[in-house]
């Protein structure tokens, strides 16, 4: 990993809280509660079996700051234990919380897989001890005194100035705890996490990567009964793969619970040349922002070998375009399209994804 320059902040964290966690059943997504003076935290519970239900991403309220501020030092895993390569522990950021205005503090809540490690409570007892931790967002660091820790969830909030974080845009969150001797003793390995932050005060000329349809193109019709669709942690009974490509654009759609992505292969009568294609959000995405896929990349099959057709993506000067409106049509040009049968989509969603239908044109 290279070298990472360090940075000067403002930051706090909430009081130590002690967070209850439901159990871990392959059903269930687990309960969040962080308990503080002011602040409670709660994660749904979601049950996939016999069917999902519609879940959305837990809320967290908005962190206080009254921490100075001290430099992070640069980075050097050296000796330290990746905590991602434990056994038996999946370290995952399960939500990067919202602020109540943009650029202020962020909130992130590290999930732990397995209870019986806890790796959780060495980490923070590390910090209580005298250590701390530092978190790097895209390379830049921001050092952490406290944290509110409880089983097996581990809370921080880390102050990130410069009004840098935009909604929508997936960040590279790493994690490092050092112990009182600034000897580093955990670190996890990067993960990609879509920033949930307000765009109240975001940047306001970034341009939708959707576009008007030309005119003089030709449906081209996918086989709704051989697509498949994998990345659900459970689908909702209503959500049916083939559902995306039916021709119902208002009422029937594919849905569910997921952990991150949601990849749907399909294919078509005979190859054919994908120059655009529209998708249509949900029926009730007005009430469920969330559900909308947050960045995706089209797929065709050439030779054998999957090709990158198109990217959308939001950054600090594009947004994806879907908005949070009801079975509403966004299009988007394939900038690389080749002649395919095979097409497969990867979406990287948040926590529920769904989409009332894919349609694809020629021309």
């Amino acid at each position: 990993m290279k070298k990472l320059l360090s940075v000067l902040l403002a930051l706090t964290l909430s009081s130590a809280v002690l967070v209850a966690c439901g159990g871990e059943t392959e059903d269930t997504t687990p309960n969040l509660t962080t308990t503080a003076p002011t602040t409670t935290t709660k994660a749904p519970e979601t049950t996939t079996a016999p069917q999902a239900p519609e879940t959305n991403e837990p809320t967290t309220d908005e962190p206080t700051t009254d921490e100075p501020s001290t430099d992070a030092p640069a980075v050097d895993t050296t000796g330290a234990t990746c905590i991602n390569d434990i056994e038996g522990v999946d370290a995952r950021v399960y939500a990067f919380e919202k602020p109540s205005e943009f650029g202020g503090p962020v909130g992130l809540i590290y999930y732990f897989e397995d209870k019986t490690t806890n790796v959780h409570t060495e980490m923070a007892s590390t910090i209580a001890d005298g250590g701390y931790a530092v978190v790097s967002i895209d390379g830049e660091l921001f050092k952490i005194e406290q944290y509110a820790n409880g089983a097996p969830w581990f809370r921080m909030n880390v102050e990130t100035p410069g009004a840098t974080l935009i909604s929508g845009v997936a960040y590279e969150i790493i994690v490092y705890v050092y112990n009182a001797e600034d000897t580093m003793v955990y670190y996890t390995k990067a993960e990609t996490k879509t920033s949930a932050l307000s765009t109240e005060n975001a940047p306001t000329d970034r341009a939708p990567l959707n576009v008007e349809l030309p005119e003089g193109l030709t449906k081209v019709t996918a086989d709704a009964a051989s697509a498949t669709a994998e990345g659900f942690t459970g689908q909702w009974g209503d959500g049916g793969t083939a559902n995306l490509f039916d021709g119902n654009t208002t009422g029937t759609k594919i849905g569910g619970n997921t952990s991150g992505t949601v990849t749907v292969t399909f294919s078509l009568s005979e190859a054919a040349t994908v120059t655009y294609y529209t998708l249509y959000t949900g029926g009730d995405t007005a009430t469920n922002a969330n559900r909308n896929p947050v960045a995706w990349t089209l797929y065709g099959e050439v030779d054998g070998e999957w090709v990158e057709l198109a990217n959308v993506a939001a950054s600090k000067t594009n947004v994806t375009g879907l908005e949070a409106t009801n079975s509403t049509p966004y299009s988007y040009a394939v900038s690389n399209a080749k002649e395919c049968v095979n097409y497969k989509i990867v979406f990287t969603t948040d926590s529920a994804f769904q989409l009332n239908e894919m349609e694809l044109y020629v021309g």
